[in-house]
């Protein structure tokens, strides 16, 4: 399976389980990774003039590192930042 294919269904399985709300993190713990991914310099955002102000995040913004969906992948327990800036929080 080449890397594109596993990105792609990786990804897809992430978004699933957001959707599902399938192994989610705390409320807290969401709202913490959120706000490092809104200080980073890697994270898009959509650019729509007055809308959003900066280092806000949209349900549409995406990693530029791995490309994920940021509204999803800081849902989800198991999900970790590519960068080392947040951590994956496996519970028990």
């Amino acid at each position: 399976m080449s890397s594109a294919v596993r990105t792609a269904f990786r990804g897809l399985l992430g978004l699933s389980k957001a959707a599902l709300n399938r192994e989610p993190v705390a409320p807290d713990q969401q709202q913490q990774r959120r706000r490092t991914c809104a200080a980073c310099p890697a994270a898009t955002r959509t650019r729509r003039v007055g809308l959003h102000p900066l280092n806000v995040l949209t349900p549409t913004s995406t990693c530029g590192v791995c490309r994920c969906n940021l509204h999803a992948k800081t849902r989800l327990s198991g999900e970790s930042c590519p960068r080392g800036h947040w951590p994956a929080a496996h519970r028990a």
